[in-house]
C-alpha cells in the first residue's frame, strides 16, 4: 500500500467484492479494520459489521426508511454480518428499523445462531429481549443452543458460559445429552438435565 496499491478497484476480492468484505466473509475482522483504516472503501454490510453505526446510519432516511440502494436483502445481510461479529450498536439499529430476526438464507441460519457463535454476551442479551426464536433448526439440524455449545469449545469459556445461561433461561431447550464441552459447561448442563456422552463428539472433531 505505502507503494501505491489500489484497494478500491471494483471486485478486487472477486465476485464483485470489496476487500474489506472480503475479510470479513473469511472471519477476519482485524484484517478488515487494517485495511479500512488505510482507506479501502466499506459499504453497507461491511459498516454493520464493523460497528460503524454512523455510517450505517447514513443509508437511511430520517423517517427509518432505507435509501435507495439498500433492498431488503442487504438490510438481512448487514444484520447476520452485525450479528455474527457483535456489534451491538447496529444490530439494535437494523431491527429498530425492519430487519427480520426469523430470516435466514435457506439454510437455517438466523442473526441469532451468528450471535452466538460470535461469543458476544451484549449482542445475545440484546436479541433475547426481543425473543429470537432458539429451537429452530439449521439444515444440519443444530439450534442456537447447540452452536452456542459448539462455539464454546474453541471459544472464550468466560464468554460463552453466560451465554449458555441466557439461552437456557429464555427457554432454549437442553439436550437429553451432548459431547463433552469442558468442566463448567458440562456441570451446567447436567443441573438442567442434559447428560454428557463421550462416544459422541463435535463435528470437526
Amino acid at each position: 500500500m505505502d507503494r501505491g496499491a489500489h484497494m478500491d478497484s471494483q471486485g478486487s476480492a472477486g465476485r464483485a467484492h470489496s476487500l474489506v468484505f472480503a475479510c470479513l466473509a473469511n472471519g477476519q475482522p482485524d484484517a478488515a479494520r487494517f485495511l479500512a483504516s488505510r482507506g479501502a472503501p466499506v459499504d453497507f454490510v461491511s459498516a454493520a459489521a464493523l460497528d460503524r453505526l454512523e455510517q450505517v446510519e447514513k443509508h437511511f432516511n430520517r423517517d427509518g426508511s432505507r435509501k435507495p440502494g439498500v433492498s431488503k436483502e442487504s438490510l438481512q445481510e448487514a444484520y447476520r454480518h452485525a450479528c455474527g461479529y457483535g456489534a451491538t450498536r447496529v444490530v439494535e439499529f437494523l431491527l429498530e428499523r425492519g430487519a427480520d430476526m426469523t430470516e435466514h438464507t435457506g439454510d437455517g441460519y438466523t442473526g441469532t445462531h451468528y450471535a452466538v457463535m460470535s461469543g458476544s454476551v451484549e449482542t445475545v442479551k440484546l436479541l433475547l429481549r426481543r425473543n429470537p426464536p432458539l429451537d429452530g433448526k439449521t439444515t444440519h439440524g443444530r439450534s442456537v443452543l447447540f452452536h452456542a455449545l459448539w462455539s464454546a469449545t474453541r471459544g472464550d469459556l468466560d464468554a460463552h458460559v453466560p451465554i449458555i445461561e441466557a439461552l437456557i433461561a429464555a427457554g432454549a431447550k437442553v439436550p437429553e445429552k451432548h459431547p463433552p464441552v469442558n468442566a463448567t459447561i458440562d456441570a451446567l448442563l447436567e443441573r438442567h438435565g442434559s447428560r454428557t456422552d463421550s462416544n459422541w463428539h463435535w463435528f470437526n472433531e
